[in-house]
């Protein structure tokens, strides 16, 4: 991958451009981990796994001033990544905890890299429709190539 330095869009990654993975606070962040890893281990490229949480709605219309991300969201992703980062110990990691909205959050971290990774759970009413609107919303506005991984398979 690092040869290839062209998104989808016409847009060069990046120096350190790397693999970008959403990672949620369901068991099933561990078989989107294990594609981010193994992604990221082959291509030699930086993986950034990215936790991201609602803001207060006060916060942003700036009434109050935005704490600091939840100690226990920063733990829970640490966590999550020590038994990868112990499997693969030649990826270098850089989990970062944002507050904004998932699709936000994601296109923004994303932005400049190789690939965004995000799982999909595929439980929706209507039959076909596999991916839920996270995964919907960041194809629509990513501007690097993107990966869904199937995550009810776990």
């Amino acid at each position: 991958m690092p040869d290839d330095r062209h998104s989808r869009t016409g847009r060069t990654a990046g120096e350190g451009a790397g693999v970008v993975v959403g990672v949620d606070t369901m068991d099933r962040a561990q078989s989107v981990l294990a594609v981010a890893f193994d992604h990221a281990s082959r291509h030699q490229v930086p993986l950034r796994p990215v936790l991201c949480w609602h803001p207060d709605l006060l916060a942003s219309m700036k009434w109050r001033s935005s704490p600091p991300a939840p100690e226990r969201a920063e733990m829970w992703l640490s966590e999550a990544l020590a038994g990868w980062r112990e499997r693969y110990p030649d990826v270098a990691v850089h989990p970062e905890v944002i507050r904004e909205h998932p699709v936000a959050g994601l296109v923004l971290a994303s932005s400049g890299q190789y690939l965004l990774l995000v799982g999909t759970t595929g439980h929706h009413g209507l039959p076909g429709a596999l991916l839920g609107s996270v995964s919907q919303g960041v194809l629509y506005r990513a501007t690097c190539p993107v990966a869904v991984v199937p995550t009810h398979l776990s």
